[in-house]
């Protein structure tokens, strides 16, 4: 419980314990060094001269300023040069080592443009640099033309934003950037000077009291302009903000007025523009504006505000809801000048359109209902920042309105009921309706099936018959090649285009006893023609023909003949089928003929319709193709197909001739096109003839002498039967 001296000395530390470092800022700056670098923390050295050589940046030495040093918690110093961009932690060596736990980057800035690049020689364009590692380093330094400095630095890492100076004539500069007073940096950076934006009229030149009148400047040279604004002198309150619309026009509200006085003369008006106030024909800062307002080019006179009242003066007006609203607006005479658009009248939130204006009364009226719940809504209306209400407008009848819309809501209501039940009716109606179809239909499904068993199981009897009609008869009737290429290339000229199959040559004569001409004119025997023109006649044939075996001239005189209004589709058939029969013996110049005509008719259909070409025989190339394409297929169609295909027709033929068709229209029951469908259920009966031929007759050979069995219909008339036979 009792105190005594300790006489032994305390031990005393051989050294300091190792600098501590706990902040260092900034944590980058350029290879060029001379960035001043603070490092803070703990047992940062006893006196200065303890840390002359003891800090570094990795490799890199960071010299100490006296001046700047407090002993033990603060350096500051400056950054040598690096050869390279890297990063390593900053040292402190006193006696002991002591390392930040924060890196020190050495990196190289680079600039990549300027925006904007062009602006008025009297300066104030903001500009920004874009680049990397704009952000590092203590000190920085915009430089035009490495003499004047660019104001207003503020930077990231990616930008550097400043205003430019001005300068006396229009040129392109050199903007370059300095970090720690070292080089300066460019790279190839540029900004031009252009001449300064001129202001040649403003309009109006009046303004209400209370300001607000939108003032049209004009001039050239304004989309240089960043900022605009608009200041009056000893009667303005503020200056105003003005907005840029195209290089020629710029809009500013006018500001308030305050100490206006009776009698006031015109007040100078000034700009400013990118914040260097406007003078003649040039931009020019000044530290005090106010001494120069003797050379303001522009003026603006102010008036007492503009006064209105309704037609009665009236304070009150009363409305009733869903009638149309037509209000009347008187206005006291004023020197403004005001045009329709400057004036905006109001009632509550909702706009009144403005129909007339003039000098003294103003018409508007309001197409919308006013669907709000307060009684009463101000007449307001509103010229610039003066905004002046006339009269309470009352809603009445708003109890009735209320009563009314309830009627008809339940009255609505009503009809949606009676139109669901109606609906709802109707639809099982529908569904009843259509479920009978739908049975009604598989019922004429099952009839068909039955059908289509029995005339399957008919028609397998009736091939058989068919073919032993066929093999007591001559066979297939082909036709011979010259007969074939007379009925194609004239279908409408041969008389044999309306009789029904013909039988070879050979039988034809035996039955007819006469050779069957040529149908075309052109194709029959000898002319007619006198002996003294004889020779004339054939010396031209020779020359036409010499000219048919032209290609040029073949291919132009078809198109000539095709451009004739005249020269109908009936007369282009025949010339096709002419020239087809003229060349028959040269088919390959006929093919590259028709070869040609037809690119001339695909050139033709492409830019028109080309999904109609070759459907219909309209042009002398298409009955061409028609013709060399019967040419070359006859072989094969009497070899291969003809007779299965005649074999086919004459199956449905006899399968048509099985039910009734009309005469008249040609329709039948059985048919394979919808269009010719007979619709009618006829009652009708097959009967059996036995056709007898004429005495001495070899038709049908032995058995045909005894009577041809025929199957026919009691509904046929007479030629119907006879076809039958």
């Amino acid at each position: 419980s009792s105190c005594r001296l300790n006489t032994e000395s305390l031990q005393v530390p051989g050294m300091c314990p190792p600098p501590e470092i706990r902040k260092i800022e900034p944590l980058n700056g350029p290879l060029e060094g001379g960035t001043l670098v603070t490092i803070r923390g703990r047992n940062l050295g006893r006196r200065f001269s303890d840390i002359v050589n003891a800090v570094r940046i990795g490799n890199v030495k960071c010299s100490p300023l006296r001046d700047r040093y407090i002993v033990s918690e603060e350096i500051v110093c400056w950054t040598g040069e690096a050869a390279e961009e890297f990063s390593d932690v900053v040292t402190v060596n006193v006696s002991r080592e002591g390392r930040s736990r924060e890196r020190f980057s050495y990196v190289l800035p680079v600039l990549k443009f300027i925006s904007p690049s062009t602006g008025p020689k009297a300066g104030g364009t903001k500009v920004t640099i874009i680049g990397n590692n704009l952000n590092v380093g203590s000190e920085l330094r915009v430089l035009v033309n490495n003499t004047k400095e660019c104001e207003d630095l503020s930077r990231t890492d990616t930008t550097i934003t400043c205003t430019m100076p001005g300068v006396e004539i229009t040129t392109t500069v050199r903007v370059c950037v300095q970090f720690e007073n070292k080089s300066c940096i460019s790279d190839n950076c540029t900004f031009t000077y252009e001449k300064n934006p001129v202001i040649t009229s403003i309009t109006p030149q009046k303004s209400q009291v209370s300001g607000g009148r939108i003032i049209t400047v004009e001039g050239t040279g304004f989309l240089m302009a960043q900022s605009v604004s608009m200041v009056v002198h000893a009667i303005g309150k503020e200056q105003t903000n003005c907005k840029v619309h195209t290089d020629t026009v710029i809009t500013c509200p006018s500001p308030a007025a305050s100490n206006l006085t009776v009698g006031s003369k015109p007040a100078p008006v000034d700009f400013y523009i990118n914040g260097r106030l406007y003078a003649e024909d040039s931009l020019f800062p000044l530290e005090h504006p106010e001494e120069a307002i003797h050379i303001s080019q522009f003026h603006l006179e102010y008036y007492a505000d503009p006064q209105f009242f309704t037609a009665k003066k009236e304070k009150w007006i009363k409305h009733h809801p869903g009638e149309p609203l037509t209000l009347v607006i008187h206005k006291e005479p004023d020197n403004l000048g005001l045009e329709s658009n400057e004036y905006e009248v109001k009632i509550g939130l909702i706009s009144c359109e403005i129909q007339i204006v003039s000098d003294k009364v103003i018409h508007c009226s309001v197409n919308e209902s006013f669907s709000t719940s307060e009684s009463q809504l101000p007449v307001t209306i509103q010229v610039g920042k003066f905004i002046q209400t006339i009269a309470m407008l009352h809603l009445g009848g708003i109890e009735m309105a209320i009563t009314v819309s309830t009627v008809v809501c339940s009255i609505l209501l009503l009809v949606s009921i009676v139109a669901l039940f109606v609906f709802c009716t109707k639809s099982r109606r529908a569904e009843r309706y259509w479920q009978k179809t739908l049975l009604q239909m598989e019922e004429m499904e099952s009839q068909i099936r039955e059908e289509i068993r029995k005339g399957f199981a008919e028609l397998q009897t009736d091939m058989t018959d068919l073919t032993k009609e066929l093999n007591r008869s001559q066979g297939i009737p082909f036709l011979e090649y010259k007969y074939f290429v007379t009925r194609t290339f004239f279908p409408k000229c041969s008389s044999l285009y309306e009789e029904r199959y013909v039988l070879p040559s050979q039988h034809l004569n035996s039955q007819m006893g006469s050779q069957i001409q040529e149908t075309h004119p052109l194709l029959l025997g000898e002319w007619k023609i006198p002996e003294n023109c004889r020779p004339n006649m054939e010396e031209g044939i020779a020359l036409f023909s010499t000219l048919l075996n032209n290609k040029h001239f073949l291919i132009v005189f078809v198109h000539g003949l095709e451009q004739q209004k005249d020269f109908a589709v009936r007369d282009r058939c025949n010339l096709a089928s002419l020239l087809t029969i003229a060349l028959h013996g040269k088919l390959e110049y006929y093919t590259s003929i028709m070869k040609d005509l037809l690119v001339d008719l695909i050139d033709a259909s492409a830019s028109k319709n080309p999904k109609l070409m070759l459907r219909r025989t309209e042009s002398v190339v298409e009955k061409m193709l028609t013709n060399w394409m019967s040419i070359c297929l006859y072989a094969f169609v009497r070899d291969s197909v003809g007779e299965p295909l005649y074999m086919l027709f004459r199956g449905i033929k006899h399968q048509v001739d099985k039910g009734p068709v009309d005469w008249v229209t040609g329709k039948a029951k059985y048919t394979l096109n919808d269009n010719r469908l007979l619709r009618e259920d006829l009652e009708y009966r097959t009967l059996t003839l036995t056709a007898l031929p004429q005495a001495g007759s070899t038709v049908g050979g032995a058995e045909g002498a005894q009577g041809i069995l025929v199957k026919v219909l009691d509904c046929d008339i007479i030629t119907q039967v006879k076809e039958k036979i």
